[in-house]
């Protein structure tokens, strides 16, 4: 692989498909950083986001009628009428597409028909790169979302059989996948490290000012969970209460799955992000929309091979302590200003900076390119990580092992990685 030129590359530029999901915020302030460099790809998604993400192409004659049928036959009794309709357009956009676009960036295993396009795809020579952010590859036996819910053992190994099966479909067809290691234990072929790309933020307004100083004398700590329970909502809150009893000083905000608009404007009034109790990265979408702002992130995790799996580069900045260590870090954040604001600044010039839209643009203009370093890539056929997100080491355990029971080693779907099947099986015959 070519070294990377953050530069504009000289070659013709590429014309771009996006679709067809928004996620925290990335594409939109993704497209921001392409027409910095001078390119204006399409974007469209399926439906309209709960929270109210900004993306520019959401007023287009041709974005409105996806949403319409879309939503027609995903709700109601209208499904038998809207559902041919819907894939007919869906055939329509692939078609205008194939004669504009020569790359396709796609994200949660997404595509015009379901990923079966893709060959077709693939045999006009078109460029074909998957984004993955977390629960759209994880392997559904260590996402705390189907652990803390009502999904019974049948329906995640019907999840993991399907997910493990659309990977792999994907794969074979796609010029290129951009993941992470603690949520890529299904791929097989040599990925591009997410945080290498970056996560692009920039405010409406690209000349707003670090966060707000407030004039109370309590510390003004926020948290934003868009799922209360695998975020760990009622631990964060269970350790605020016991810290104010303790004497602690501190103003806590909760703001249960809102629009975005509202968590933004919350961040230039915060001391304190407290992002989640199970995360496996240390600066997710919303700790980077804070570090925007200079306000520090404290989370917490399992995910103790961070540095090594990206090769040492500098990690994201934040306070990445284990779970059960948050309280006293919380403490130590909450009576050290002078930490809170070296970590918000440091936190604040890494994102305005290295992960600036038109740097992470950049950064996938080369990927288009194939100029990309090979220490920005990963095997993941060598991932050790097993302790997934959003649940405690304690319930995944007790989940795994319930798993294993019924399913046994061939439910893991890991005969590409034998050592890490190893490694969940002796987790779940730990006392």
């Amino acid at each position: 692989m070519k070294a990377i030129n953050d530069g504009q590359s000289k070659k013709k530029p590429p014309s771009i498909f996006i679709g067809f999901s928004e996620v925290a915020n990335f594409y939109t302030n993704l497209l921001k950083g392409f027409h910095k460099n001078g390119l204006h790809p399409k974007f469209m998604t399926w439906g309209q986001n709960i929270r109210k993400y900004g993306n520019s192409d959401s007023e287009t004659i041709d974005q409105k009628i996806l949403h319409y049928l879309s939503k027609g036959a995903s709700t109601g009794s209208g499904k038998v009428f809207f559902t041919p309709i819907f894939w007919c357009y869906r055939i329509l956009l692939l078609l205008i597409a194939l004669i504009k676009y020569d790359t396709f960036l796609f994200s949660y295993n997404s595509s015009f028909l379901g990923t079966y396009d893709l060959p077709l795809l693939k045999l006009l020579g078109k460029k074909i790169f998957y984004f993955y952010h977390g629960s759209d590859a994880r392997p559904p036996y260590i996402n705390g979302n189907n652990i803390y819910t009502d999904v019974n053992l049948e329906h995640v190994n019907f999840l993991t059989r399907s997910m493990k099966k659309k990977l792999a479909r994907i794969e074979k067809y796609a010029t290129g996948i951009i993941s992470a290691p603690p949520y890529s234990q299904f791929l097989t072929k040599r990925t591009i490290h997410f945080l290498w790309v970056g996560l692009p933020f920039v405010a409406m307004n690209e000349l707003e000012t670090p966060n707000i100083v407030s004039s109370s004398l309590k510390v003004r700590i926020l948290h934003a969970p868009s799922v209360r329970k695998s975020k760990g909502s009622d631990i964060f809150k269970q350790i605020i209460t016991e810290l104010i009893q303790e004497g602690e000083k501190i103003e806590y905000i909760e703001l249960f799955n809102v629009e975005n608009a509202e968590v933004i404007e919350a961040l230039k009034h915060t001391d304190i992000l407290l992002d989640e109790m199970y995360s496996d990265t240390c600066l997710a979408g919303l700790a980077t929309e804070a570090a925007f702002f200079g306000v520090p992130t404290l989370v917490s995790g399992y995910y103790s091979d961070m540095a090594q799996d990206f090769n040492h580069k500098r990690l994201p900045p934040s306070m990445y302590v284990y779970p059960e260590d948050i309280k006293e870090s919380l403490r130590f954040l909450v009576n050290n200003k002078n930490i809170r604001d070296e970590l918000g600044n440091s936190a604040m010039e890494f994102v305005r900076d290295a992960w600036s839209p038109k740097k992470v643009a950049s950064r996938i203009l080369a990927i288009i390119n194939g100029d990309i370093p090979i220490d920005a890539t990963f095997d993941p056929a060598k991932i050790a990580y097993y302790n997934g997100w959003g649940a405690s080491k304690s319930d995944l355990h007790s989940f795994l092992g319930d798993y294993l029971r019924v399913y046994g080693e061939e439910g893991l779907f890991l005969d590409h990685n034998l050592d890490l099947l190893k490694k969940i099986k002796s987790f779940t015959l730990e006392k």
